[in-house]
């Protein structure tokens, strides 16, 4: 009556142990579309998500999860509760506590997890369309438009600015040694402070005779 059947098993009725809640991995109007899951602290809507998942999973859906919080990098692990793992064989005999085999977790480059064998990646910031960064940072329309020609006079302006090498005085010409041109860029500053010096002198010298007669 409440076509709550299926092949994929969700738990119980609250209230009603012996009302299962399924549904139908080969239904379209599930899965694919918008799903909410409700509830106070503690009610229990993370372990919803995550034997939705797992039975997801068991229907051979492909399941992609942004983890924020880093509540389900342990999903390769089964269930260490004895008190869990004896309560499920008796409701649910055909779903032994187990992990799940093919569980990939990927972290930012500087950030941290619990999993045990998580890969890392980074994704340069010269990378993310400025849309993205807008929608990301929120902005109003107003901020929109001058962000968006803020960064379209950056991107003209190093289009036309001349390349530096990030190496500094390692980007050294060939047949030149990285000590010997940091040793020539001292040389350069080095005079260039003695003739700033000698200028600021030779000024006050010819400021001298006028500031005394003031």
């Amino acid at each position: 009556m409440l076509g709550l059947e299926g092949d994929m098993q969700l738990g119980s009725l609250l209230g009603y142990e012996n009302v299962r809640v399924e549904a139908d991995s080969q239904k379209k109007a599930f899965l694919p579309r918008n799903v909410g899951i409700f509830g106070t602290v503690g009610s229990g809507k993370s372990n919803t998500t995550q034997v939705l998942m797992e039975e997801a999973l068991r229907a051979e859906w492909a399941v992609v999860v942004i983890d924020v919080e880093g509540e389900y990098v342990r999903m390769d692990q089964g269930n260490d509760d004895d008190a869990l793992a004896a309560l499920l064989c008796e409701q649910f005999p055909d779903r032994l506590p187990r992990g799940i085999p093919d569980l990939r977790v990927y972290v930012p480059n500087a950030g941290e997890t619990e999993a045990s064998d998580a890969m890392t990646f980074k994704v340069p910031i010269a990378d993310v369309p400025d849309e993205i960064i807008a929608d990301i940072m929120e902005f109003s329309e107003a901020q929109v438009r001058m962000w968006g020609a803020v960064t379209s006079q950056a991107k003209r302006l190093a289009e036309t600015a001349p390349r530096r090498s990030r190496l500094g005085v390692l980007d050294s010409p060939p047949g030149r040694s990285p000590n010997a041109a940091a040793a020539l860029t001292h040389r350069r500053t080095s005079r260039l402070r003695r003739r700033t010096a000698s200028s600021s002198s030779a000024y006050r010298r010819r400021r001298s005779p006028l500031l005394a007669t003031n």
